[in-house]
């Protein structure tokens, strides 16, 4: 509600997750004082994030990271259209401290000692545009509503910190994501976090590793960008988690015979792959998988008679 009403805009859970993200560079500087680098403040962050128990509570859920980088364990819940107005929830999957399961759905701090600082400059990299701008702007809105939280939070305890974002569109396109990354490395921008699609991410990899930046993302779910030792860090579940629930819900509806329709990029071909390994190998037949073009509705459309002859 509280960003609703500075922005006026209706957010999804990118919003939350790029608050946290925010907020947690910030407790890191903190912690680790004026003087710290972006490694040390990764290094906080998984200090902070692994040193509460039963892990640090933000608003995008409990916060714990995997030696990846991903976020340690969460849920889903899964959401059925009643009527051409309305959707509800009817499962919900989790495995946060139990054995993976689908449930059936019938009811619709930390604190650090102040240091003098300075101003720290973050970089924003969001699609502002296209398929996924809305989900961009999202987690935008949730980003600044965080720095502007974080730096009443200073001033409250007295710290000279403030937190400044340098925000870049990051287009549709590696190219144009590229040169918003480069804009951000010739600025001296070593703490990044945004939200940009799992192909954009991969593209940017190389170089965020090569520039010495961190980019914490509260997107890009694809499962091979879990990889222990690079610097991105995802505040989101890897798509290894979203395999077992779509897998397991469909199995627990007795879907014996499926056909997958999936956007044609880096995060719907392997999300595709992962379900039909999961799916085959749980006495179900996938029969047909059918890939659209993201952004051109006119493919989909296709994809959905081609499916469904």
């Amino acid at each position: 509600q509280r960003i609703y009403s500075a922005y006026g805009a209706v957010t999804d859970p990118t919003a939350l997750i790029g608050y946290d993200a925010v907020w947690l560079i910030g407790l890191a500087l903190m912690d680790k004082g004026e003087a710290a680098t972006a490694a040390d403040v990764i290094s906080s962050i998984y200090n902070i994030t692994t040193d509460t128990e039963p892990g640090l509570a933000g608003v995008s859920g409990r916060l714990e990271l995997t030696d990846a980088g991903d976020k340690e364990d969460s849920g889903y819940s899964f959401y059925e259209v009643t009527s051409t107005t309305t959707s509800e929830v009817t499962h919900a999957y989790t495995f946060s401290g139990v054995t993976p399961q689908i449930i059936a759905v019938t009811d619709t701090g930390v604190s650090f000692t102040p240091v003098a600082g300075n101003v720290i400059k973050m970089g924003v990299l969001v699609t502002e545009t296209g398929d996924l701008g809305e989900a961009g702007m999202s987690a935008l809105k949730g980003i600044q509503d965080a720095a502007s939280a974080l730096n009443n939070y200073y001033a409250f305890y007295g710290s000279d910190n403030r937190v400044e974002l340098e925000v870049k569109d990051a287009g549709t396109t590696s190219a144009e994501a590229l040169a918003a990354l480069d804009e951000l490395h010739a600025d001296g921008i070593t703490l990044v976090t945004g939200m940009v699609s799992s192909d954009i991410t991969s593209a940017l990899l190389a170089n965020i590793n090569a520039y010495g930046m961190y980019y914490i993302s509260a997107g890009s779910t694809s499962e091979s960008l879990a990889v222990a030792g690079d610097n991105l860090y995802r505040f989101i579940l890897s798509d290894s988690s979203m395999t077992d629930a779509l897998g397991m819900l469909m199995t627990a509806d007795g879907k014996t015979h499926v056909t997958i329709i999936y956007r044609n990029d880096t995060w719907g071909t392997e999300l595709k792959d992962s379900v039909t390994a999961y799916l085959t190998g749980n006495g179900a037949t996938v029969n047909a998988a059918v890939a659209y073009t993201p952004g051109d509705e006119s493919s989909y459309s296709t994809a959905v008679d081609t499916a469904e002859t």
